[in-house]
């Protein structure tokens, strides 16, 4: 199956994935980060997730969660978002990977930098 994200659509297919996630981590809600990206079972260990989502929580509250880019890749997409917290000096910037073949888009991979 072709590609169906792409420049026009990349937002709107993103963002309410993008939003489960972040919700995830400021809820520390490790079975809704494994529902919604079900490539981490086995591989995102709860404590990981756990130290990672106490770091973005001292951050605060989200503020914004802005969508800033598109990129096509061979076996994924690319989404790039950037989350304004509370008390964040700096911007997070969330890397959303979603599967480019498949019949149904899915995410199979995540990071964010702090």
């Amino acid at each position: 199956m072709a590609n169906r994200i792409n420049d026009d659509n990349a937002e709107l297919i993103g963002r309410p994935i993008i939003e489960g996630i972040v919700e995830a981590y400021s809820n520390s809600d490790y079975d809704k980060i494994i529902e919604l990206i079900p490539s981490a079972k086995g591989k995102l260990l709860q404590e990981n997730f756990n130290r990672a989502s106490s770091n973005l929580k001292a951050l605060g509250r989200v503020l914004s969660i802005e969508y800033l880019a598109y990129f096509s890749k061979i076996k994924e997409d690319l989404v790039l978002w950037r989350v304004k917290y509370e008390a964040g000096e700096d911007d997070i910037f969330w890397h959303l990977h979603l599967s480019a073949n498949k019949e149904k888009i899915e995410v199979v991979g995540m990071a964010f930098d702090l």
